[in-house]
């Protein structure tokens, strides 16, 4: 069902307690919060203080781990003490603290992204800064955008160690040696998993090869027995990396998340498959078309595998079935076994819809929200690499304000 009306006073907060109630129920434990701001007056600090309160409300297991923005604070230029000073005001105020991320020792975790655009000294200075002035102990979780060149400096006042990650197979298959790196440092681990990256503002995007880059970052958690997973991200709609519900992929992401993630807490034992499910995923165009309406177009990124133009079924089944995928004219049937499994082909003009059938039967179906789903082959007027998700659970499809 869709979120209720909010109040004209409290939308801001109500509308948190919808992404933290979204987010637990999917199985996540906490939001990394992005520190754009240290002025205490400003709207984003005080949002800050609103997803701290929400947390609390919804779920008081779900904890916000800080993240001061080490690009923002090197362009503004801003002090250590000033970081400092503003997360204090949160771990020392009794309606905010309690929705932090705190160690059970009693150590405040802040995971920094990007330190290394500041020096090791400022990182340094800023935990003493918080131990002398504030009493707060600080776990120091740093993400690098730069594990390789940067780790070996910061490890010896580093609790745990992360990176950003990549977005495409190429770069994301070998971050898991990064945890193996962390481990041998006796560090925590925190690994990156991601979904998709283009950007529109930025004119860049990456190849996640339909589900693969996914599927790879949440087996490199498992492989690099990370200790702890971050989603980059939650809801940055204009880097298009998100996995909250959305009007371009529903609830998919976030239901296939809470599937991954559930086998990530086991150790790496999937949970069992109780009923018949199927994604399909693809752009709606392709990744090379020529682009007639507007000047400002997005190129692949130099470090990503490359464009490729293929639609992909994701099935999870309790037995084998009979999968029929139509798009356009083109009709594609094979044998999907039980478990898991996905199944590519190319894309072609038209509408897109998949069935499966099992002894004459149909379990599963897809058939995408509206003609915005349709696939476009030759030039379009607006480019968009954004690959589609579309469940069988048609309930979990909503596209309201699409």
């Amino acid at each position: 069902p869709l979120p209720q009306p909010v109040g004209a006073s409290t939308w801001q907060l109500d509308d948190m307690k919808t992404e933290v109630k979204r987010a637990t129920e999917a199985g996540l434990d906490g939001f990394t919060m992005d520190m754009l701001s240290f002025n205490t007056t400003s709207n984003h600090y005080t949002r800050m203080k609103l997803i701290l309160q929400a947390a609390q409300a919804v779920d008081p297991n779900f904890k916000i781990m800080l993240m001061p923005d080490g690009s923002g604070i090197f362009q503004n230029s801003t002090t250590y003490q000033a970081v400092g000073d503003a997360i204090a005001g949160l771990a020392t105020n009794a309606t905010y603290k309690n929705g932090l991320f705190w160690l059970p020792d009693g150590r405040l975790v802040v995971s920094p992204f990007g330190p290394e655009k500041e020096s090791v000294t400022y990182w340094q200075d800023f935990i003493n800064y918080m131990k002398n002035t504030h009493g707060i102990t600080v776990a120091f979780v740093p993400c690098f955008i730069n594990y390789g060149n940067n780790v070996a400096a910061y490890a010896s006042m580093s609790y745990g160690l992360s990176e950003w990650g990549g977005r495409s197979p190429k770069v994301s298959s070998a971050i898991a040696n990064n945890g193996v790196d962390a481990h041998n440092r006796g560090k925590v681990w925190m690994q990156p998993v991601s979904y998709q990256d283009e950007r529109p503002n930025q004119s860049s995007y990456a190849e996640a090869q339909n589900g693969d880059n996914y599927r790879i970052t949440w087996a490199s958690a498992n492989s690099s027995n990370a200790e702890w997973v971050q989603i980059p991200t939650w809801n940055d709609y204009s880097e298009q990396a998100d996995i909250a519900p959305s009007t371009h992929h529903g609830w998919s992401l976030l239901d296939l998340t809470s599937f991954y993630l559930t086998q990530f807490k086991n150790s790496g034992t999937a949970a069992p498959i109780v009923r018949d499910v199927a994604y399909v995923n693809y752009r709606t165009q392709q990744a090379n078309a020529s682009v007639t309406g507007q000047t400002k177009t997005q190129a692949i990124r130099t470090d990503s595998n490359a464009p490729r133009d293929l639609i992909e079924v994701d099935t999870f089944l309790t037995a084998p079935a009979t999968v029929t995928l139509k798009v356009g004219t083109t009709t594609n049937t094979y044998t999907a076994p039980a478990g898991i499994s996905f199944q590519t082909y190319p894309i072609a003009a038209g509408a897109v819809s998949v069935t499966i059938v099992r002894s004459g039967t149909t379990v599963a179906s897809i058939t995408p929200p509206n003609a915005k789903y349709n696939i476009t082959i030759g030039s379009v007027t607006i480019q968009d690499e954004h690959y589609r998700y579309v469940s069988s659970v048609s309930s979990r499809n909503d596209t309201s304000g699409y």
